[in-house]
């Protein structure tokens, strides 16, 4: 006679951080932390972990917040869609993936695959801005005095420099207005082909083309200067 073995059902319960989520940030503990679980939604229940700790997390922050702690992995995304949103207290280790800000203002020291500032919205840098893709403004790209590294440069939007930066995307022309506020001698790799010029006080070391307006409220020093527009 042949007798029926049966098994026990084996559960198995892995931890959620191996698996990829899409948060939505709450900051329900109210403590401002990124790395506290309540501060978000996952998938819209209450997060048993925080974006980055799987590679290819998602986060998403809609309201205005300053937000301290550390991402462990890159981000597939990270997305300011409304709301005065500050990172610069945040360490991403490994990158913060693909940086969006699609309304309000973000302020961060930039790691990312790229960076997509749509109109209307801003993105302050608070430390030297490395992407390894593009970088697309067409808000308000401040950079302040930090340099921005790799990748391709496009603006059709506002883009701030105070000339003591460096940047190395390469970009031959840049659309949109460039506003240079310092007095440094900064080195802008292709930026010496400008839609619109307005500049306070910069040095600029090498010949200048403007295609459309120049416009000045202090003096400028250029190796030479062409304005077409």
């Amino acid at each position: 006679m042949k007798k029926l073995l049966l098994l026990p059902a084996i559960l198995i319960f892995l931890p959620a951080a191996l698996w990829a989520g899409d948060y939505t940030w709450t900051g329900a503990a109210a403590d401002n932390d990124w790395n506290t679980h309540n501060n978000w939604d996952e998938n819209g229940l209450t997060a048993t972990a925080s974006p980055g700790d799987s590679a290819g997390d998602t986060a998403s922050i809609s309201s205005t917040a300053t937000i301290t702690g550390s991402v462990t992995n890159a981000l597939t995304s990270l997305t300011v869609s409304t709301g005065t949103v500050d990172l610069s207290g945040v360490a991403f280790a490994a990158g913060a993936g693909n940086v969006i800000v699609s309304s309000g203002s973000l302020t961060m020291a930039g790691n990312a695959a790229s960076i997509n500032v749509s109109g209307g919205a801003s993105f302050t840098a608070s430390g030297v801005v490395t992407v390894s893709g593009a970088v697309t403004n067409g808000g308000t790209l401040t950079l302040g005095s930090y340099d921005l590294t790799g990748g391709s440069l496009t603006n059709n939007g506002t883009l701030k420099l105070d000339g003591t930066q460096t940047i190395t995307p390469a970009a031959s022309q840049i659309g949109g207005t460039v506003e240079f506020t310092g007095t440094g001698t900064g080195s802008f790799g292709g930026l010496t082909s400008f839609t619109n010029l307005v500049v306070s006080g910069a040095q600029m070391g090498t010949a200048i083309t403007v295609g459309g307006t120049l416009t000045t409220t202090a003096a400028m020093t250029a190796a030479s200067l062409s304005v077409s527009g």
